[in-house]
């Protein structure tokens, strides 16, 4: 039996220190942010570089783009057998052209196209969220509006006693603002100023009494990984997603700066999330009532934006199942059936759990489409615009045709739509202002679902084709200020009369 010959991504690997390589590879996505491209802004650029290897100058480019680079570092890690000299940057942009070849080996042998297409998804919804990072300040505000606005709100559904900001403080001995604010204030650093934090270095120049030099160290630590946890790690490449830093040799470096970013932004559910989890008893309860935030919060979203003859919220039935919503605008039905559920780690991967998405696909998207069904054959509609509407914004709508694909005994009439609550944000405020062109979208939109066009069917696609860059949903509400009080907080500075001032 041959031996089988290790790919050269590893064998080169094994020239250098384990630390010189992981250094290299934060400095690049550090490079990206400090040094965005004219044409892929901060997510991506194409780098020239020359080595010599085995004798030889080598002379060559490599696409360098921000989920990748996780990958890289994550297989490094993961790697034993490590050299004793220090690798150049443009060494390291050869180990990453390196990694690209051997990524595209591995994706050629996929088993078949449905899992082919789920991890194709899989790789494609983290692009998504990197390529639009300011969408990043959006769900912040969105998620912080609802946890500490929503959750007071005095409503039939509100029907979870849950206290978040006694809840959050009882778990970090903090406030949500400051704990959000010295998340920030880390993000800022790592994407800024360094790739690369000694906390012996750490000077505090915010002049804020929460935001001092300790209680930063506090979440260095909190969410920093060792190498030996990240090799062990059941969340394999996902522990980033949790612990965006790496700890060796007594400094911190950042994995990713997108990866602090979106740390900051799902921080308080999570820290919430978890304590409900690790109580012991009612685990589902605080993911039980954040479903009902949700549900709330469209509500409110409709108030805003359409009359109130112009939407229903749907009664429950009493022999069968119900979408939540009906709406009738611009001679169109839609119906709408919410789902709150957030994704496994596993799931969010550039290589996914192929098989935990399945389940994730026909369990939530499944149950939605017989619930849209039923209630469409209940109101007797025709060609009703069937909407599936996710709070998180990461799957690709093209994933719903493997739905179908796994579940052959439900029906596609190709009026089903999957849609985030941030497209949908966009969407609705658009009919609220223009009425027109809300219809534009709805109709192109319409045509790419029932051609299957290859060019993409993503409504955020369509609206950014017309023109629709920004929520202005969550502007006019004043949502945004949910993220704008954070960076006031960390500007804070007292006055010689005691204002408060940025």
């Amino acid at each position: 039996m041959k031996a089988r010959i290790p790919h050269p991504f590893f064998t080169y690997i094994s020239q250098f220190t384990l630390k010189s390589i992981i250094v290299a590879i934060s400095y690049w996505a550090f490079y990206l942010i400090k040094k965005p491209s004219d044409q892929f802004g901060f997510y991506a650029t194409i780098k020239d570089y020359s080595i010599i290897h085995n004798g030889k100058r080598i002379k060559s480019k490599v696409s360098l783009y921000q989920p990748n680079l996780i990958d890289v570092m994550y297989e490094v890690i993961n790697y034993n057998c490590f050299g004793n000299r220090e690798i150049t940057f443009d060494e390291a942009l050869y180990l990453i052209h390196l990694h690209v070849n051997w990524e595209g080996a591995i994706h050629s042998k996929k088993s078949n196209h449905t899992d082919f297409m789920l991890s194709l998804f899989g790789n494609l919804g983290e692009q998504k969220r990197f390529q639009f990072a300011s969408d990043f300040f959006d769900d912040f505000s969105r998620e912080k509006y609802i946890l500490e606005t929503i959750s007071k709100k005095e409503h039939t559904k509100n029907n979870i006693s849950i206290d978040i900001q006694k809840d959050f403080f009882e778990e970090t001995a903090l406030s949500t603002d400051n704990y959000s604010a010295l998340l920030f204030v880390l993000f800022v650093y790592f994407s800024n100023i360094n790739n690369v934090l000694s906390p012996q270095k750490i000077k505090s120049e915010l002049n804020h009494p929460d935001l001092s030099n300790d209680r930063i160290i506090h979440m260095l630590k909190k969410y920093s990984v060792s190498i030996d946890e990240v090799r062990e790690s059941t969340a394999k490449r996902q522990i980033f997603y949790q612990k965006p830093l790496l700890e060796i040799d007594g400094v911190y470096v950042s994995v990713n700066p997108f990866l602090l970013l979106c740390t900051f932004v799902n921080s308080n559910f999570w820290v919430i999330r978890n304590k409900y989890m690790n109580a012991g008893k009612d685990t589902q309860r605080f993911t039980n009532a954040f479903g009902n935030y949700f549900e709330i919060y469209l509500e409110e979203v409709l108030q805003n934006c359409l009359s109130k003859e112009q939407f229903e919220n749907i009664p429950e039935a009493k022999n069968g199942k119900r979408a939540d919503w009906y709406v009738n605008i611009g001679g169109y039905h839609f119906l709408i059936e919410q789902k709150s559920t957030i994704s496994m780690l596993g799931i969010k991967q550039s290589h996914p759990d192929v098989e935990a998405m399945k389940r994730h696909i026909l369990k939530n998207w499944g149950e939605a489409v017989e619930q849209l069904e039923e209630t469409q054959r209940f109101y007797k509609l025709d060609n009703a615009i069937k909407i599936i509407l996710v709070y998180e914004d990461y799957y690709n709508s093209v994933c719903l045709d493997t739905l179908f694909d796994l579940s052959p005994g439900l029906t596609n009439d190709n009026n089903y739509w999957l849609v985030s609550i941030q497209d949908f944000e966009r969407l609705i405020y658009t009919y609220k202002t223009n009425p027109s062109m809300f219809s534009k979208i709805v109709q192109e939109k319409i045509e790419a679902e029932m051609t299957h066009s290859t060019n993409g069917r993503d409504l955020s696609m369509f609206l950014l084709k017309n023109g629709i860059t920004q929520n202005g949903y969550l502007e006019e509400c004043g949502i945004v200020d949910e993220f704008k009080k954070i960076e006031n907080y960390i500007y804070y500075k007292k006055s010689d009369d005691n204002k408060v001032k940025k």
